[in-house]
């Protein structure tokens, strides 16, 4: 509206209508994503890439630099500092309190309207003692969990590191193969995604890659989670551990061997123990993990149909109470078994498939791709092996070269209950050796010989309606996989007990 027009007179009866201004940024280009700092730069004529981004150093997000800064910060310290970053505005938490006594008042006035003499017109627990006087603020919300998105969940899983695992995680790997401008063409009314290399750009300003920027663009720099990367372009940092003679943390490069990292580690110490390498990776964990969830699940839906079968056999001499008593019994041990299956850890352990020997032939490892994250632990070798199971004493019995199965159960003592046509050798590599004899073969497990750190697991037979033989049913199938989960022996014997 122009002078003229503001001077118009006006009479009963007229409608003004003032239209708010356009919250368009009409002459600004916008920088977000793995930045030192996000910005909004004033655009100019011919400005490029190169003059909004200016060199790799401004890529160094603030996070990065934070890290180091409170590297030497103690736990007090980097809570203090957390909540500081976190706090909320007075005017928003005065804002959450008008609001809870706006939607205080309506609710009791709709209480005397409809519900006035309802017991439960006040809904006392809801609105009064728990929505406003205990959590009105939700003072844990407002204070330390409100603001709480992924990088503060992440800053807590950090400090929850040991010192070693925190090495190489002080800065986000940069996508300099890619970064993107989204801009709107506004004849159109339709949006254009320009990518572009941005390492060309900023290495070299004459590069086609160093493209022209125009009002209202907004540039976006990835990192290599946001689009993951291919394995040869990551950073990939692998922890060595053990038997080496230099553990630490290593750097290793695109297609990598274990035996090449194992000799920038120093090469195997006298008392490596090869054969028996715990190789674990976070990918394979998660995998695992999933795997497990699987199996409790198939253990649960198993349930039923081992409770309705054991109801089948118990015969018609038993009474109704008697037979009530051992359902009970077995379905208290199954839901037992299911919450210790819960609570074992999947390691994400990859066994190596070394051929069982006393021997250490870095030559013989096998030709697998390293992942950022991977960790190689060689331990000394054990003096032992374990039997556990239907023995007469679970225990750790010394070690003698060429002993087979047989020999350690022999030493160890089985029960008359004991399965010997199923026995399993998990070895100490984390596999898993299990065969049933018959008419025409014999027990190959019984006659394999143990290697050191190697467990022999005698199950109980199956023609015995126990608590106990419900769960292991299917123990050699359930062992097989819980080693193949990584889980190792600790994980049978929780079960177990």
């Amino acid at each position: 509206m122009n002078t003229q027009g503001l001077g118009t007179a006006l009479q009963s009866g007229d409608l003004v209508t003032i239209d708010s201004i356009s919250p368009d940024v009409i002459n600004g280009v916008t920088l977000r994503g793995v930045v030192n700092k996000p910005k909004r730069s004033p655009w100019f004529e011919g400005m490029r890439i190169k003059d909004l981004i200016p060199n790799r150093e401004s890529l160094v997000s603030q996070t990065a630099i934070r890290k180091i800064n409170e590297t030497l910060f103690d736990n007090f310290e980097r809570e203090r500092t957390r909540r500081e970053r976190n706090k909320v505005p007075d005017d928003l938490i005065k804002a959450d309190i008008a609001q809870a006594e706006l939607e205080k008042k309506l609710n009791y006035g709709n209480r005397l309207d409809n519900n006035r003499l309802d017991n439960n017109r006040l809904d006392n627990n809801r609105l009064d003692n728990n929505r406003l006087d205990n959590n009105r603020l939700d003072n844990n919300r407002l204070d330390n969990n409100r603001l709480e998105d992924d990088s503060k969940v992440n800053e807590k899983l950090n400090d929850t590191l040991s010192l070693s695992e925190k090495i190489g995680t002080l800065i986000e790997d940069i996508n300099f193969d890619y970064a993107v401008i989204e801009r709107i063409d506004r004849k159109t009314a339709t949006l254009q995604l320009l990518t572009f290399n941005l390492g060309a750009a900023l290495d070299d300003p004459s590069s086609k890659e160093n493209l022209a920027l125009l009002p209202g663009d907004l540039v976006t720099v990835f990192s290599a989670d946001d689009v993951r990367l291919p394995i040869s372009k990551r950073r990939i940092i692998v922890r060595v551990e053990g038997e080496v003679a230099r553990p630490g943390i290593y750097t290793a490069a695109p297609g990598e061997s274990l035996s090449s990292l194992l000799l920038r580690a120093g090469g195997l110490t006298q008392d490596a123990y090869l054969f028996g390498s715990v190789f674990t990776r976070e990918e394979v964990r998660q995998s695992q993990k999933v795997n497990l969830d699987r199996l409790i699940s198939r253990i649960q839906s198993e349930s039923q149909n081992s409770l309705t079968a054991l109801a089948q056999n118990s015969g018609t001499a038993l009474d109704a109470a008697t037979i009530q008593a051992r359902l009970l019994a077995a379905q208290e041990e199954q839901k037992k078994t299911i919450q210790r299956l819960k609570e074992l850890k999947p390691e994400g352990r990859i066994s190596l498939g070394l051929q069982a020997s006393l021997f250490n032939n870095t030559s013989k490892l096998p030709d697998i791709s390293l992942q950022p994250g991977d960790r190689l632990k060689i331990p000394s070798r054990p003096d032992f092996v374990y039997v556990v199971g239907s023995v007469n004493t679970e225990t750790a019995l010394l070690f003698k070269p060429g002993q087979t199965v047989e020999a350690y159960l022999k030493s160890a003592g089985v029960t008359s209950g004991g399965d010997r046509d199923n026995v399993i050798l998990v070895r100490a590599d984390g596999s898993a050796l299990s065969s049933e004899s018959s008419l025409w073969s014999s027990n190959k497990t019984m006659s394999a010989v143990v290697m050191p750190g190697d467990t022999i697991i005698m199950p109980e037979k199956v023609d015995k309606e126990t608590s106990w033989n419900a769960i292991v049913r299917n123990a050699k199938d359930y062992t097989q996989i819980l080693y193949q989960l990584g889980l190792g022996a600790a994980a049978f014997k929780s079960l177990r007990n």
